[in-house]
């Protein structure tokens, strides 16, 4: 990556990745642009590493597992038994 200046004080670095990465006057990064989908796929991450941390979360509870059955009589009621 090598640090492209336009102007003065118009400073970036920019990858093959789709990243770049503004800087300032003395070469210190300010800011991250990407691209629209990197951005959905960045938020697609973060939330199924969310989920993650929900599930170590309650794993870590010693908490009994509910059979899949009950679950489901619980959500459903008695269409569930259809």
């Amino acid at each position: 990556m090598a640090i492209v200046c336009q102007n003065e004080g118009n400073c970036y670095m920019k990858s093959n990745s789709g990243i770049t990465i503004l800087v300032d006057e003395e070469g210190n990064k300010s800011s991250v642009l990407i691209s629209v989908k990197n951005f959905k796929k960045l938020m697609n991450d973060l939330e199924d590493l969310q989920d993650l941390d929900v599930v170590y979360k309650r794993m870590s509870l010693n908490s009994k597992p509910i059979p899949y059955e009950e679950v489901m009589k619980e959500l459903l009621g008695n269409a569930a038994k259809k």
